[in-house]
């Protein structure tokens, strides 16, 4: 039976839940470039929160439910990260089915001078966000809770899917995962093995990481969360990529 074969490159929790999902139609080859590092934090206590904003659900895994919970109103990135807040116990919760920009346009109505605005999130600085909040005179409150390291543990599996697996599938589901990818394929001298491959990107941004690299294919999800990317997965069929060539 054919069946199409996809390199799932997020770090290993999210590439395994992913993998559940995709179904039995695809070999499933995982290989995550990012591992993610939960790090010591402090959190001032004398704060009050009056807005969250959650923009990956690792800063769920890391930050103290607990402090959660106390804010007024929550923003979620996408309505995985709201199923998983809901989860936590977290109420009052806005989903922004988007990316920061779409986030800014949704929170920037609540905004009132001097609220504090609590992101827990990863090591990886964002110069947008603390100019945006400074702008709307918040006090923005970058609390990191983790770090996803550039790194690919399962290396010949990577090597193996690029040099074994010609019309497969690969998966970009976040920029510094996208670099992490470029990074591996030009150590590894793989540049050649991408003309006959599928890339699949939760972005534009996401895409505009790799330009560099050749693809049979390139093809962005009509929206940035995994419900757009599944679904552009799972009709994926042989059909239709000989459509694409």
């Amino acid at each position: 039976m054919f069946r199409n074969k996809i390199l799932l490159t997020r770090p290993i929790h999210d590439a395994l839940e992913m993998s559940k999902k995709i179904g039995s139609n695809f070999e499933i080859f995982i290989s995550p470039l990012l591992e993610i590092i939960k790090i010591d934090y402090e959190f001032p206590d004398e704060n009050e929160i009056d807005i969250t904003i959650i923009t990956s659900k690792n800063a769920l895994r890391f930050f103290e439910d607990e402090i959660l919970k106390k804010s007024k109103l929550t923003f979620t990135v996408g309505p995985g990260t709201k199923t998983n807040a809901i989860k936590k116990g977290i109420n009052n919760i806005i989903d922004v089915d988007g990316d920061l920009q779409k986030l800014k346009n949704r929170i920037k109505p609540h905004l009132k001078d001097n609220m504090n605005i609590l992101h827990p999130t990863s090591t990886y600085k964002d110069k947008s966000l603390p100019l945006f909040f400074k702008e709307n005179n918040c006090n923005y409150l970058r609390i990191e809770c983790y770090e996803a390291k550039l790194f690919n543990k399962e290396n010949k599996v990577f090597e193996s899917f690029f040099k074994d697996c010609e019309g497969g599938i690969v998966t970009l589901f976040s920029g510094r995962t996208a670099l992490s990818f470029q990074n591996e394929i030009k150590k590894m001298k793989l540049e050649n093995y991408c003309k006959n491959k599928f890339v699949i990107c939760l972005s534009e941004n996401i895409q505009n990481e790799i330009k560099t690299l050749k693809f049979k294919k390139k093809i962005t999800a009509e929206k940035p969360n995994e419900q757009s990317f599944l679904r552009i997965i799972k009709n994926f069929s042989k059909e239709e990529k000989f459509e694409f060539e």
